[in-house]
Order: structure tokens, then sequence, then C-alpha cells
């Protein structure tokens, strides 16, 4: 029963795109079998069946998914109906073991690229590199991570908890080769967790009420696996009874279910999370391993029923009788990130765009009297109207108390993410920091009053209750005080002696003059021109791109005109692709905004001599150019300059 391990590469994909779907094909023949046994007061019940080789499944409330290594499918159970219906179908995926929930609600899927002498169709062959790749609802995969990933036998996966010491989103992936990957889909790495010390073959993970990681191992049992690697026995395979190829916790009391294999026994054992005693909750399954060793366990979010894959039997069973949990919500977790538009860092008049993500953990949480999140809008910034979104529910802003609500319930593992924009005062000096915390509202105890409120919490910085805090840069300021003086001076001089160090804030300030990114003479020459003389600063590094209205998101490039003369004035233009819309930009040096317009067509013209449009000075200007070509693709350009009259 246990799985093969030869050589084997290894992939894990991601499935987004959950409205893709197709009828569930030609279901196989069941397999007639005597219901298994449960503890006395559960009942045990089919909830789908036909399914060739479930395994690996993950309920979201409304929703069951699981995989089908068979028929290379990964397959959705609406519990209400219990109808089976395919998501996505293609050859990767029969050898797909390994699924997880990620914090967008995309589904992960840990897929096996065997060698090319295993003969089974559709797999990867062994010299294509193992990786981490996105899948597309319709079936396209997509790099996530680079390839050349060091996984071999990736198995089951879960998503890491906020509070287990790693950055929320990760991926906790189990590899069959005794090794226990961290995957970072977002930030294209992935790194060695566990080592083979201490681990065997794993073959699922799931973390317990307290955040610790727990393994299934072939070898060893049930593993406890702190966030430092070190790993510790929780159950052995002779307590068990056979080897483990599954494992769920009960969401509120915290005990641990297990699916085991034997050559003689199929059952669902029970470890007291208090005792650690080990107690068969069901048996007589048909085979929870199914042909690869790897199993399906997953409690609904309430905790009420658990769901079983037996691929022995082609079948999904529900267990009932479990007490449900008696708080609405385990924990109403709402996580902040806030990123600067246009630029890497926080300059004085620039704009902080909020996204705060709000994950129900717990049953459904109802719209209840009040707000279910407030976000408040920090000092020294003031909300700009017309950037305020919400994915679901009601949002608004409320002008007394200077604050984002949002108004909604959400189901079972239901998230809403609340996205609006800031713009900071202009005056601040550089190392201010601009701190934001939201809270969120709920009801705990099922009273239908929102009783219960907790901070959310920075999605990049570890551990938890964590503000989301930005330092400003003012260029120029590197002491702090507002304002380019010769203390700022004196203070780059000393810089320059190696007498004094400045913080990456100072550093980031002092960074005026071409080229950005490194201080040299020519930044002290131009703090010293504006420091002795009072002349406005005009930092070429900022003009460059740094305004969150000059480059809110460069993609690519598009071929433009040149200026020519044409009658009395001179002119811009730009002649573009078959395009559905156009619109040019024009700024000063400093970033003001000085023209804007939008065309439909194949040609963009800009006259600022001509007698119709405003008079501008000599100087400086930049433009960016944005359209849409015939495919809907955004495309931009950004291009500096000079106007003498």
């Amino acid at each position: 029963m246990r799985p093969n391990l030869g050589r084997i590469l290894g992939v894990v994909f991601l499935l987004c795109g959950m409205s893709i779907a197709s009828a569930w094909g030609s279901p196989v023949a069941n397999i007639t079998v005597a219901t298994p046994a449960l503890l006395p007061g559960f009942a045990l019940s089919t909830l789908a069946e036909g399914i060739e080789n479930p395994v690996a499944l993950v309920n979201t409330g409304p929703h069951l998914f699981g995989i089908d290594p068979a028929t290379g499918s990964v397959f959705r159970v609406t519990l209400a109906g219990a109808t089976v219906t395919t998501i996505s179908t293609q050859d990767d995926l029969k050898n797909a073991y390994g699924l997880a929930l990620g914090l967008d609600a995309s589904l992960f899927v840990s897929v096996k690229a065997q060698s090319s002498g295993e003969n089974r169709p559709g797999v990867r062959q062994s010299e294509t590199p193992a990786a981490i790749e996105q899948l597309s609802g319709a079936g396209i995969l997509q790099s996530i991570v680079v390839t050349g990933s060091p996984l071999v036998e990736p198995m089951g996966a879960a998503l890491a908890p906020k509070y287990f010491g790693i950055f929320a989103g990760q991926l906790i992936v189990a590899d069959g080769s005794g090794t226990i990957w961290a995957v970072q889909p977002k930030q294209h790495r992935i790194s060695l967790f566990g080592t083979s010390k201490g681990l065997g073959h794993p073959i699922d993970v799931t973390f317990d009420v307290n955040d610790t990681l727990l393994v299934a191992d072939a070898a060893n049992g049930i593993l406890r696996v702190l966030p430092t690697g070190e790993v510790s026995s929780i159950a052995n395979l002779s307590n068990l009874g056979g080897t483990p190829v599954a494992v769920a916790v009960h969401k509120c009391t915290g005990d641990l279910y297990v699916a085991v294999e034997s050559p003689t026994r199929q059952a669902v054992v029970k470890i007291d999370k208090r005792t650690q005693a080990v107690s068969v909750f069901a048996s007589g399954f048909g085979n929870l391993g199914g042909t690869a060793g790897v199993g399906g366990l997953e409690f609904s979010p309430d905790g009420s029923r658990l769901f079983i894959s037996d691929p022995g039997t082609h079948r999904i069973y529900q267990a009932l009788g479990f007490s449900r949990c008696n708080r609405a919500i385990t924990i109403l977790r709402p996580t902040m990130s806030a990123s600067v538009i246009g630029t890497n860092m926080l300059q004085p008049d620039g704009v902080i765009e909020y996204s705060v993500s709000l994950y129900n953990e717990g049953n459904t949480q109802p719209d209840n009297p009040g707000n279910e999140l407030e976000i408040p809008v920090p000092a020294h910034t003031a909300f700009i109207f017309g950037t305020l979104s919400a994915t679901s529910g009601f949002a608004r802003f409320n002008p007394v108390s200077n604050r984002v609500e949002w108004n909604g319930g959400l189901i079972p593992a239901g998230r809403v993410i609340v996205t609006f924009r800031v713009q900071l005062d202009g005056t601040l000096p550089t190392g201010k920091t601009v701190a934001n915390q939201g809270y969120a509202f709920f009801d705990e105890n099922g009273n239908g009053a929102n009783e219960t409120s907790v901070l959310s919490d920075d999605a990049s910085t570890p551990g938890h209750g964590a503000a989301t805090v930005l330092t400003v840069i003012s260029k120029g300021d590197l002491d702090g005080d507002g304002r380019v003086t010769l203390s700022d001076i004196n203070l780059l001089h000393r810089f320059f002696k190696k007498i004094a160090t400045l913080t990456p804030a100072q550093l980031a300030a002092a960074d005026v003059a071409l080229p950005c990114g490194r201080i040299n003479t020519r930044d002290l020459a131009r703090l010293t021109v504006t420091a002795q003389f009072g002349r406005p600063l005009q930092s070429d590094c900022d003009n460059a791109f740094s305004k969150y209205d000059i480059m809110p998101d460069v993609a690519a490039t598009v071929t433009s005109g040149r200026a020519k003369h044409a009658q009395q004035f001179k002119f811009l233009e730009f002649a573009l692709p078959p395009t559905q819309t156009g619109n040019l930009n024009v700024y000063e040096a400093s970033g003001r905004l000085v023209y804007s317009s939008g065309w439909t067509g194949d040609l963009i013209v800009w006259a600022p001599l001509a007698f119709a449009q405003p008079r501008f000075a000599n100087g400086i200007y930049l433009y960016v150019l944005t359209m849409r070509d015939s495919r809907g693709l955004t495309v931009q350009r950004a291009g500096k300059f000079v106007l003498v009259k």
C-alpha cells in the first residue's frame, strides 16, 4: 500500500477560475460494501459516489473539493444536493495527491511528475524540471515559482496559518522523499522547512488548533514539527495499527483523526488531544489509501461533520454527530497590506493603497447590526474619493469618523477584500511613520450581535497583531526636520568621510541626482544648491517615475511618433496600433499634472504651443501614453521632452 519510492520529480499547481466547470463524466461502477462501522452516537452516509479515486479533500463550507488522479481531475461536490462537477481535467493531474486552499480562495494542487519509465500516460518526463505552477480552470499552466524546484515527491499540502511563524500565504508541502518545503507562490520561492532528520515518508500535513504543524508519515506515524524544524512523535505506527494516509483536526476540540490502512484494516482512528490516546472511530472501508497510499480527510468549518474519501469503493462519506462549534466565528481574521502607488518609497504627497482581507474561519457570519469591518484613515493622510471598492457587501467612507466601513455577511471560508487609497500630507519629514490597523467585529457567541472585535494583522510581518507601517522619505531631508538645510549637507559630508552612518530612509532621502540608487557628489551638489540658495529641489530620481499619478502601472512599450513642425507650433504625435481608447497625461518635472486628454482612434496629438492650449513654461516635461489594444491589453510608454520657446 506504500507509494512507489522510485526516482520521482514533483510539481505543485494553483487552481484558479472556479467558475469553469463541466458535468462529471461517466462515473465508475460503485462497489457494494457494507456501511463502515462508527463509534456510538455518530452516523455515516454516502455524500458522493462514482468517483474512481477520490483523494485530498478541502471543504470551503458549501463545497467540498477533491482530486481524482485516476482521471486527472479536480472535482467539486456541492453539499446541498450532493452534486459532483469536474473543475479541471488534464494529464498532469493524474499524479496529483495534495490539495490546499490559499488565502485568495484558490486551490493549490501538488503533483508528482514521474519518470518516463513508469509508462503512465500524461505524466511528466523525468527530465522535466520540477516547478510550482499555476493551473487555471481552463487547464492552462502558468509558472508561479521558478523552474528547477527541488521538490521530489510532493504529497499533501496545507496553508500555513499566520501564527505559525512564517509569512501568511505560504504553503507547507510534504515531500515523500523525507522533507517538508515552504512554498511562497507570490514571491516565486521555495525553501526547505523540515530536514530528513526525524522524517521518513511524509504523506499529509495539517495544522492543529494551536497552529502546530502535524505530519502523517508513512514510516513514523503522526509527527509534530515546530517552526524551528524540530520533529517529535505524537502517535507511532503500532498505536495506529497501520500506515497513515491522511490526517485532519477537529476545529474546536483539537482531536486528531487519521485515515489508516493495513492489509487487515481500513479505518479512521481518533487521537485525543489531551491524553493522546488512540481509538478506532470508524472501520470497514474499502481502501482508504487507494492505489498510491494517499487518502482524504476534512472537517467542515463548523466541525459538525467529517468527510472521508474511500477510493476502494469510489465514494466520499460524511460522518455526522460531531458537536457543532458553539461559536459563530472561530476567528474573523482581518489581514492588511499597504503599497505605495507608482514608486517603492513613500514620499510627501504620495499615495498609499490599503487592501484589507477579511476571512471567515468558522460558521456563517450574518450581516448583523453595525459594521463588520472598520479601517481608520491614518493621521497625516486624506481619503481619496473614488478609490474605495469591496468584493462583496457594502463599503463606504464615513467622513465623520474618518474611517472606511464595511457591512456584510460571510459564509464559512468566505472572504471579502476592501481596497482604498489615501494621499499623504506634503510636509511630512523623513523618518515619519504612517501606521494603520483595521478592526473586525463579529458574533462569537451566536447571539446575533457583533460582540467580539479583533485588530487587523500586517500580511508582511511574522507573528500576529502587527500594525501596517510605512516610513516617509522626504527627498533632501536627511535629518528629519522637514526642510533641506545645511544640517542635511553636513550629515551627508560626514557620511562620505565615513564618520557617520545613514539609515536606509536617510540614504533614500539623499538620492536625488542621477544615477539613481547610488549616493555620490552629484547628490551632494544638488542638495547644497537647494540648501544655500533656496532653490526648489528637483529630484531626478523622483521625476523618473516615482509620482503616483505618473506611473501607476508600467507594463510594456508602444512605439511613439516624433515631434515635428506643423504650421506655427510644434506638437507631439503618437501613432497607435488598432486600439479602442488612448490617453495622454503630461506632467511637470515636479510631478504635477498639467495636461490630460483621452482619444479614440489611431492617433493622439498634443500641441503645447497651440493657441487653444494653456501657456506652458520652458522646461522639462514628462508624458505618459496609455492605450488599450484590440486584445484588451493595457500598454504604456513614458518619456521626457524639453519645451523651449
